[in-house]
This record gives structure tokens, C-alpha cells and sequence, in this order.
């Protein structure tokens, strides 16, 4: 039963990558599973969506649930702006989305850097 637990377990140690033989037979897996639902388009996009999120929490762990809070924001956001038929609500949308996503990238590009500058400056 072990096995079936290091499946859906994430290692920092050992993450998922495209040059382990568990990623090939990953891709096999969901190569096959993808040929079956092709023709089913409500399937495969769920197939496609659950098996890409599993992908990510392999190789990165918890961030997938970053992904997944970008995905469901920004598809809020456009079913807002595909709703709108106010030109300056469309423009709202978007600049909180373009928002949004800016601070979020920033916070993971930027944090090191200031709090290591704060560290050396002030100790």
C-alpha cells in the first residue's frame, strides 16, 4: 500500500522531472487516458485539467494551489468581461486581473531580495 501513498505524495527531495523514467510512464498513462475521452470534449477538458494540476503538485508541491486560485480568478475575471457590456467595467476587469497577477509574481520574484536587503542593512 506504500506505493500507492508515493504516488500522490510530493518529495522537495525527489520532484517529479522530465528526465526520470516515473515522468515517461506518467506520460504514457495519460497519453492512453487522453485517446480514450479525445471525442468527449466536457471529459477531456476535466481529464486535461485535473491530470495538469497533479502534474504541478508533483514537481512543485503546494504552489498548485497558487495555480489553481490564478486559474479560477482569471476565469472570473473574464466571464466578467465577457458579460460587460460597459467598456470601462471590461477595462476594470482586466486591470484587476493584469493587477492581480502582477503582485503575485512580484511577491515571489521580489521577497528574497528586500528581505535579504533588509537583513544586511539592519544587521
Amino acid at each position: 500500500m506504500d506505493w500507492i501513498y508515493d504516488i500522490f505524495e510530493f518529495s522537495k527531495k525527489y520532484p517529479m522531472d522530465f528526465t526520470q523514467m516515473s515522468f515517461w510512464i506518467f506520460f504514457v498513462i495519460i497519453y492512453i487516458g487522453f485517446a480514450l475521452v479525445y471525442k468527449r470534449i466536457f471529459i477531456r477538458n476535466l481529464f486535461l485539467f485535473f491530470v495538469s494540476c497533479f502534474f504541478y503538485y508533483k514537481t512543485s508541491g503546494l504552489f498548485v494551489l497558487l495555480l489553481i486560485f490564478s486559474t479560477i480568478t482569471d476565469f472570473y475575471f473574464g466571464k466578467q468581461i465577457d458579460k460587460s457590456e460597459n467598456e470601462s467595467k471590461r477595462k476594470f476587469f482586466v486591470t484587476l486581473s493584469v493587477v492581480l497577477n502582477l503582485t503575485v509574481l512580484s511577491y515571489f520574484k521580489y521577497a528574497y531580495f528586500f528581505t535579504d536587503t533588509y537583513n544586511t542593512i539592519f544587521h
